[in-house]
């Protein structure tokens, strides 16, 4: 018979937004033997929710992991199904793009250069950057976003962001903006308005593009002040890590001991000249 029952609400982030206990069946008591409790069964499961899949696994995986008490077969079941079901889930978001795979390619392509090829390294875990490619000649990375409009639930903006190897803005390619239309007085902004906003990106590092578009005051797209603070929060997940794998990417410097070993040549060289000056006077002596 059913053992547990579970439904698991999963964010685009791909954590776990909430949890439903639909059925959860423990032996009877009996011989001495007493099933958890309604509440500790519920308490179980509100632990997981918010956590990413790593988090999951570290949390409710391998030795000496919290399960439930007098439930530690039905519980670690539970948690082989929920971690199946990460990596499903996992898998979808990463694969969820509204354009196919060769096409944003080629669009970043176009952004790069002819003749740019790309290498997928895009990291799981990642909301509205769907893809991360490295450029296999060096020209650095080409990050894809995509917000989803949560009224609507089709594409609001998609973005190709170019970024060298130290992570700063080479170019930008508008591949989609989305505003509702002009309705009850609302104009929406202008392609030229829009345009002009993507132009102010190039140039800037992660704290730069911080520092120019978000807090208080900062100037937004007129009009469209959803899309374009949406569109802002997705280029610095694509900044963040695009940065981290720049940064796992770059080799620690070699120190270079040069300055120390002429030091210690010459050192050596001063030793044996007066070794040697001490051996020639005592040969002298005996000679004479």
């Amino acid at each position: 018979t059913k053992e547990t029952e579970t439904l698991i609400h999963f964010g685009a982030d791909g954590k776990i937004v909430s949890t439903k206990k639909m059925l959860w069946k423990t032996s009877d008591a009996i011989y001495g033997y007493v099933p958890p409790t309604e509440d500790a069964v519920n308490a179980f499961y509100a632990k997981f929710v918010g956590k990413s899949s790593d988090e999951f696994n570290a949390a409710f995986t391998g030795d000496g992991v919290e399960l439930v008490s007098n439930a530690t077969s039905t519980s670690k079941r539970l948690v082989a199904s929920i971690a199946e079901a990460f990596d499903k889930v996992d898998t979808l978001i990463w694969q969820d793009m509204p354009r196919d795979e060769e096409e944003v390619k080629t669009l970043a392509a176009e952004l790069v250069g002819a003749g740019a090829t790309f290498t997928d390294v895009t990291p799981k875990g990642l909301s509205n950057v769907k893809r991360i490619y490295k450029e296999n000649s060096g020209k650095g990375y080409v990050a894809y976003t995509v917000v989803i409009s949560t009224q609507y639930g089709t594409p609001e903006t998609e973005t190709l962001i170019h970024f060298n190897n130290d992570g700063r803005i080479v170019g930008v390619k508008k591949v989609l903006w989305k505003t509702s239309d002009a309705i009850y007085g609302y104009v929406p902004p202008s392609e030229e308005t829009v345009d002009a906003f993507y132009a102010k990106f190039p140039g800037k590092n992660a704290g730069e593009f911080k520092a120019a578009f978000t807090g208080d005051g900062v100037e937004l797209v007129a009009n469209a002040t959803n899309t374009s603070t949406s569109l802002v929060n997705a280029m610095i997940e694509a900044f963040d890590a695009t940065d981290a794998i720049i940064a796992a990417n770059t080799p620690e410097p070699v120190a270079d001991y040069t300055p120390r070993m002429v030091g210690i040549i010459i050192i050596s060289v001063a030793f044996a000249a007066v070794a040697a000056l001490v051996v020639i006077k005592i040969v002298r002596r005996r000679k004479i």
